[in-house]
């Protein structure tokens, strides 16, 4: 009953999370929305790896890890991620709302002892970022904004959730440099985090308190192989700091990146990346020593 109450708090959260922008309306399509060019592959691919971007997205994620640290065996996590913008109007300041759902599946590496694999849900992660898009000039722009972040203790399993009520905040910030070179290449950098503090649940586990960051390096092709839409990025794995844990416990520092290309599957436009990552830095106990992640992301510019 638990994790059923749970998992309707959820998306009772989800589906008013319109309210909390007032008169904010989904970004389906108009002004707004600039689906860039009627859909064109390269602009929808510099606003996938957006994460501030008005797109409605349909993400989803498997990341295998074939080795562990502390455990024999693979671990694998699947990771559904829907992507909701909403209009706060074009003369806001803050002109859009993007939220953003992370629900994990995760099957664990078999630990040294007793215990076996495990597979079942993670805690649902949520995060909204309140947008403001400008132009520094007319091949360079921003986007930055304050980020509201919760997470709900809705893992089926002690190993694969905290079991704690989770809230904080961070921000990002994001350049986009267009018209690289003669070919006219895009490069997006920046940086986003946030921190998380437990405000409730088990007393007998551990409370929260970690910082969630990472840069944003994305460097979109004009044209990769006479073809539109390919880019190359650094991961979209955040690196973590746990500020209740201390010596080499305190961080997980995550090093990879990814290719990928952006494609029409029909008329729907589907974002494809295939990457890799390597753990610089860990914490003691089970952990990957790399992995290898595919990601497919339905997109919908209108």
């Amino acid at each position: 009953m638990k994790k059923i109450f749970l998992f309707i708090t959820t998306a009772l959260i989800f589906i008013a999370s319109p309210l909390l922008a007032q008169d904010a309306k989904p970004v389906t399509s108009g002004k707004d929305a600039k689906p860039a060019a009627g859909g064109d592959k390269a602009s929808l691919a510099t606003q996938a790896t957006n994460p501030a971007a008005p797109l409605i997205q349909f993400q989803l994620q498997n990341v295998f890890a074939p080795s562990n640290r502390g455990a024999s065996g693979y671990a694998n996590t699947f990771i559904v991620q829907p992507v909701i913008p909403f209009s706060l109007g074009k003369d806001s300041y803050f002109q859009n709302i993007i939220t953003r759902t992370t629900l994990p599946i995760s099957t664990s590496a078999n630990p040294d002892g007793p215990m076996t694999s495990v597979t079942g849900l993670g805690d649902t992660t949520m995060i909204a970022v309140a947008a403001h898009k400008a132009k520094i000039s007319k091949t360079l722009g921003y986007v930055w904004g304050p980020i509201a972040a919760m997470q709900l203790p809705t893992a089926t399993s002690d190993r694969t959730g905290k079991d704690k009520y989770s809230l904080g905040g961070g921000v990002l910030l994001m350049f986009s440099k267009s018209g690289l070179f003669a070919n006219g290449d895009t490069l997006q950098f920046g940086l986003y985090g946030y921190n998380l503090w437990s405000a409730a649940g088990r007393d007998s586990r551990a409370n929260v308190n970690t910082l969630f960051m990472g840069p944003i390096l994305n460097y979109h092709f004009n044209k990769f192989f006479g073809q539109k839409g390919w880019y190359a990025r650094w991961t979209d794995e955040l690196q973590s700091y746990d500020w209740k844990a201390g010596g080499s416990d305190t961080s997980a520092i995550p090093v990879g990146g990814a290719l990928g290309k952006v494609f029409k599957i029909g008329k729907i436009p589907v974002n494809v990346f295939l990457g890799s990552n390597y753990n610089a830095a860990y914490r003691s106990g089970i952990s990957e020593r790399w992995n290898i992640k595919l990601n497919v992301t339905l997109l919908f510019p209108k």
